[in-house]
């Protein structure tokens, strides 16, 4: 959800920002536009940090006779498989 709610900001940031030419006389949408810009990339960046901490995982084989197990998510069989 972070990354494409990143992309979702500086998207519509810059739509804002850059696109829309309407004279609102309360707001500036240029200004606003380019503030989405900036929250979307820091999001953004923020995001695939906490999404690149998330994949040092640990792959731990439990064994129930002291033989490896055929693990079809591996590409590889045991080197000695019981049959």
């Amino acid at each position: 959800m972070g990354i494409g709610f990143g992309i979702f900001l500086f998207v519509v940031g810059a739509i804002l920002g850059l696109a829309l030419e309407v004279n609102v006389a309360w707001i500036d949408l240029t200004v606003v536009g380019n503030i989405l810009m900036i929250a979307g990339a820091m999001y953004l960046v923020a995001s695939l940090i906490m999404n690149a901490q998330n994949r040092k995982t640990t792959v731990r084989q439990v064994y129930d006779d002291g033989q490896p197990k055929y693990d079809p998510r591996y590409d590889e069989m045991p080197r000695n498989p019981r049959i």
